[in-house]
């Protein structure tokens, strides 16, 4: 996370994070260490203004509204998603069509709106979630 934070010179043009951990519905795994959201939220406290954090399949995220609220409200993010039915098959078919749409949609109600009227099984089947 360090390295994103003080290291990665581009890290404010970035619109959208993409995580690839483990971890469980409200904790990332880095070097055999849980980290809770509101941990993260915390590092990051004002630090991704206007960004989509997307976690992979590789961790479910399955938040209660306080936790997700807790995360936008600290860390200043547009909105955090990914999926409550971890290591699905398919996910990445799912992840490039929302990162393709969000180049065109910047609006992220419509942006969800489009990618379930596209991919509405898809979407059912992996559980994707976007919070914001």
């Amino acid at each position: 996370m360090n390295v994103l934070l003080y290291e990665d010179r581009n890290f404010k043009d970035y619109e959208i994070l993409y995580f690839v951990f483990s971890g469980t519905d409200e904790a990332i795994q880095i070097d055999q260490y849980f980290y809770s959201l509101e941990e993260i939220a915390e590092l990051f406290e004002g630090k991704l203004t206007d960004k989509i954090i997307h976690f992979a399949n590789t961790k479910s995220l399955n938040l209660d509204s306080e936790t997700a609220q807790f995360f936008l409200s600290i860390t200043g993010a547009k909105a955090i998603s990914g999926y409550t039915h971890p290591h699905a098959p398919f996910s990445g078919v799912l992840d490039s069509t929302f990162f393709g749409f969000y180049q065109e949609i910047d609006d992220v109600t419509e942006l969800v709106e489009t990618l379930f009227e596209e991919h509405y099984e898809l979407c059912q089947r992996l559980g994707f979630r976007l919070y914001y």
